[in-house]
């Protein structure tokens, strides 16, 4: 639903006090969606953990963001990546644990098998699949990352300035 598609004309109006939140703002599913889609989908670069949290290879934490499922999760050069925490097959949710340890990722759905890299390396019965079918094309969705005194930052949105800059 995009910003245009809301009738916010049923809600009361907004006191005159900038700083006065009413309680209805808390309950308003226009609200709500509007929050969503400005803030957690918008150019804004949210904090979502920090490096100390993942000190060694394989060890993650999920997050959520707004409504998007997150996995942080350090790979084998050390570099922390962001991917969706949704298979790229069928968007089941690949870890629910909120963090853990793991050399690989499995989907729990069809058991597709993915590096600390977030690179597909294995799919059951994948000889029986299209020729055209090419496992790059199905790595983990990596969500833009940065990175500041250890603070991991991630934005949903590709129009977000740099994180210096927006900083």
């Amino acid at each position: 639903m995009k910003i245009a598609d809301h009738d916010l004309s049923r809600l009361p109006q907004w006191p005159a006090a900038f700083n006065h939140v009413p309680k209805w703002a808390f309950h308003a599913d226009e609200v709500y969606e509007l929050e969503i889609e400005r803030i957690f989908k918008g150019p804004v670069w949210h904090p979502i953990g920090h490096a100390c949290e993942m000190p060694n290879p394989g060890d993650y934490k999920t997050v959520t963001l707004g409504h998007t499922p997150l996995l942080m999760q350090r790979d084998a050069q050390g570099r922390i990546n962001v991917y969706h925490n949704v298979c790229p097959h069928r968007g089941t949710k690949l870890t629910a644990p909120f963090r853990g340890s793991q050399q690989e990722i499995e989907c729990p759905y069809h058991r597709w098998v993915f590096d600390i890299g977030g690179n597909l390396r294995s799919c059951p019965a994948e000889e029986d699949f299209p020729p055209e079918f090419k496992k790059q094309d199905y790595n983990l969705r990596k969500v833009r990352t940065a990175e500041h005194y250890g603070l991991v930052f991630a934005t949903l949105n590709d129009a977000t300035p740099s994180l210096a800059d927006y900083l």
